[in-house]
């Protein structure tokens, strides 16, 4: 899938990073490459992210849902949104990285999200983004699918890259960095 996602050195990920709060989101923008793992239900999620990370070539992804839905996606895998805010974004699987996040956003989910699917996707095809500013400006048609694409969004592979070489730049988020640096 061909992506108006700027490379490193177009746009330095710092600039993109500097327009994001929290939460961050991760997502892959095709259905099929999301691998489902195992859900489990929100109030006994005990895992964590940092502890189940198994390839240098994939990353595992926390996905909030309802509990049939889960089983649906363990049995059949994911289905596309369809019709989302940008061609990036139409039929993307999204997911949260960090332990911190899961569960914690109520505001964001509907209120019968009460299970935590758990996929795996190739980290070359997972793409980063913050849900409260970036899709919200998105969203709201403060920025369009151009702006979104090439300025508010990096690939996962960018976005480990900068927490290594530059982890200021995210330490201002409430989020523990340490395995990636």
């Amino acid at each position: 899938m061909s992506t108006g996602v700027r490379s490193e050195s177009d746009y330095p990920s710092e600039i993109v990073m500097n327009r994001w709060v929290e939460p961050i989101e991760f997502f892959v923008p095709d259905p099929e490459i999301a691998q489902p793992m195992m859900y489990e239900m929100k109030e006994e999620f005990s895992l964590s992210l940092s502890d189940i990370q198994n390839s240098s070539d994939s990353v595992i992804l926390a996905h909030e849902t309802d509990s049939s839905s889960a089983e649906s996606i363990i049995n059949n895998g994911f289905n596309g949104n369809s019709g989302g805010m940008s061609p990036l974004r139409d039929e993307a699987v999204f997911g949260w990285l960090f332990d911190e996040d899961i569960g914690k956003h109520e505001q964001y989910s509907e209120p019968e999200c009460d299970a935590v699917v758990l996929f795996e996707a190739p980290k070359d095809e997972t793409y980063v983004s913050s849900y409260s500013s970036s899709a919200y400006l998105l969203a709201t048609g403060l920025i369009d699918e151009t702006q979104y694409e090439e300025d508010y969004v990096m690939n996962y592979n960018s976005f480990i890259n900068t927490i290594k070489s530059k982890s200021e730049i995210f330490r201002r988020f409430n989020y523990n960095i340490e395995r990636f640096v």
